[in-house]
C-alpha cells in the first residue's frame, strides 16, 4: 500500500501542473504541457531502464549474501544516471527549438513549450536521481520513507506551483521549476539515506563492471522500450490532434492522458513494491514464496484492473471538470472526443431539419449568444419575436392570429403622444 499511495502522489506533479496551468494561464499553456511530455519522456528514458534493471539485479546480490558487491554496484549506476542525465540535458537544450519548430504551432504555444521545457531540461539530475533513489529506498526496506517523500514532494509542488504563477506571475516558468522542486525532495532525501552507513544500501567506493551494467540494461530494456512507446504514441496523438481539430485537440488529449497517468499509477505503485521481493527471493532460490507472490499479484492486478474500469464510466465529467469548464470547446472534447455537432428541430410539429457544424470556436461562441438571447428574451417572459418575413414565420403569425381580417387595415389613434415621448427627436414629426 505505500508504495500504491506513493506512484499516486508522483503521479499528481505532472496533474497538479496541468490543473494550475489550465486554470490559471489557459489551454493553450495546457496544450504546451503535453507537447513537451514525449521530450521529457525521451530524456527519461534511459534512466528508467537503469533504475528498473539495476535494482532487480542488486536486489538478487542482496538476495545471494553479495551485500559489500551489491554496494559497489548500486554506486556504480547511480554515477551513471548522472552521467546520463547530464549528457541527456544538454540534447534536450540542442534539439529543443528544431522539434517545436518542425511543429506547425501557433507562436504563443510555442512560446510556452520552449519556456517550460527549458525549465525543466535544468531539473534533469534530481529527477533521474528521484527515478533510482524511489526504488532503491523502497528496496532497502524504506517504503514508509518513499512515501513521505512523494507526498512531501507532491504539496510542494502544488504550494510552488500556486505561489510561482498566480503570486509570482512567472507563467509556465513557474510550473516547471515547482515541478522541479518537487522531484528533488525523493533525490535529496536519498542521497542523505544512502550516505549513512546503516542503511542496507549505502554508498561506497564504485567499481566499474560493464557486465552489471549490461545485466541492469537487460532487465531495464521493457521499462525503457514503454517509455519510448509512449513518448512516441503521445507525439503522434500530439499531431494527429493538431492537424484535425487544432490545439483544443492536444489540450483534450492532455487531461485524458492525465486521467489514464493516475490509473496507471496503482499498477505501477503495486510493482514498485512488488519487485524487489521477487528479485530478492530469486537470488534466495525461494521458489515456494515466488509462487505464491505472483498468484497473489494477478489477483490484485485484477481488482485494479476492475475499479479502473468503472471509475472511468462514473467520474469522467467530474474529472474532466476538474481542468476545463463546461463552457470551455475542450471539455466537450476531452468528454466526447468528437469534433463535430448537430443542431436538429421539428418545425411546427411537421417538418424536421437539421444541420451539421464542423468545429468552429467563433462559430460556437456566437451560437451560444444567440441561443442565450432567444432564450432569455422569448422563452422565458413568453414574448414572441418579431416577424422575420419567412414562411415560417407567416404559418406561425397565421396560427396564432388567424381571427385577421387578410388586406384590412387598423388606424392608429392616440399614438402620437406616446411616440414624441418614447422619441424626442421625432417631436416635429
Amino acid at each position: 500500500m505505500p508504495t500504491i499511495a506513493m506512484t499516486v502522489f508522483m503521479s499528481f506533479y505532472t496533474m497538479v501542473d496541468g490543473l494550475f496551468v489550465s486554470n490559471l494561464i489557459g489551454t493553450d499553456a495546457l496544450s504546451a504541457i503535453n507537447l513537451t511530455a514525449p521530450v521529457i519522456q525521451l530524456v527519461t528514458a534511459v534512466s528508467t531502464m537503469l533504475a528498473t534493471g539495476g535494482s532487480a539485479v542488486i536486489m538478487k546480490k542482496m538476495g545471494e549474501q553479495k551485500t559489500e558487491e551489491a554496494k559497489q554496484d548500486f554506486t556504480f549506476l547511480i554515477l551513471v544516471n548522472v552521467v546520463v542525465g547530464i549528457v541527456m540535458c544538454g540534447a534536450g537544450y540542442v534539439a529543443m527549438e528544431h522539434i517545436f519548430a518542425g511543429m506547425n504551432l501557433s507562436a504563443a504555444v510555442e512560446g510556452y513549450c520552449v519556456e517550460y521545457l527549458s525549465r525543466y531540461l535544468v531539473f534533469t539530475v534530481p529527477i533521474l536521481l528521484m527515478n533510482n533513489f524511489t526504488l532503491y529506498i523502497i528496496a532497502s526496506e524504506k517504503a514508509t520513507l518513499s512515501l513521505i517523500c512523494s507526498v512531501t514532494g507532491g504539496v510542494l509542488n502544488m504550494v510552488l506551483d500556486y505561489v510561482f504563477i498566480a503570486g509570482f506571475s512567472m507563467g509556465i516558468s513557474g510550473a516547471a521549476v515547482a515541478t522541479g522542486l518537487g522531484y528533488s525532495v525523493t533525490a535529496v532525501a536519498g542521497l542523505f539515506v544512502f550516505s549513512r552507513k546503516k542503511s542496507l544500501l549505502h554508498f561506497t567506493k564504485p567499481v566499474c563492471r560493464f557486465k552489471v551494467l549490461a545485466g541492469a540494461a537487460t532487465n531495464g530494456c521493457s521499462e525503457m522500450a514503454t517509455a519510448l512507446v509512449t513518448g512516441s504514441i503521445t507525439m503522434m496523438f500530439n499531431w494527429t490532434m493538431l492537424h484535425y481539430v487544432g490545439e483544443d485537440g492536444v489540450a483534450a488529449v492532455t487531461i485524458i492522458m492525465y486521467v489514464l497517468m493516475f490509473a496507471s499509477s496503482l499498477y505501477t505503485g503495486y510493482l514498485y513494491g512488488v519487485a524487489p521481493m521477487l528479485s530478492y527471493y530469486y537470488g534466495e532460490q525461494n521458489h515456494q514464496k515466488l509462487k505464491k507472490l505472483v498468484a497473489t499479484s494477478l489477483k490484485v492486478i485484477a481488482c485494479i484492473c476492475l475499479i479502473t474500469v468503472a471509475a472511468s464510466f462514473m467520474l469522467t465529467r467530474p474529472l474532466v471538470s476538474v481542468f476545463a469548464r463546461p463552457d470551455n470547446p475542450v471539455y466537450e472534447l476531452a468528454v466526447t472526443g468528437k469534433k463535430a455537432w448537430y443542431i436538429a428541430a421539428v418545425i411546427l410539429g411537421r417538418e424536421f431539419t437539421y444541420r451539421r457544424l464542423e468545429w468552429d470556436d467563433e462559430l460556437i461562441r456566437g451560437l451560444v449568444t444567440v441561443e442565450e438571447e432567444f432564450w432569455n428574451n422569448h422563452i422565458i417572459p413568453g414574448i414572441i419575436p418579431p416577424p422575420d418575413g419567412s414562411k415560417a414565420c407567416d404559418e406561425v403569425l397565421e396560427q396564432y392570429f388567424h381571427t385577421a381580417k387578410t388586406a384590412s387595415a387598423i388606424k392608429l389613434t392616440g399614438f402620437d403622444e406616446k411616440l414624441r415621448w418614447l422619441l424626442p427627436s421625432l417631436s416635429g414629426f
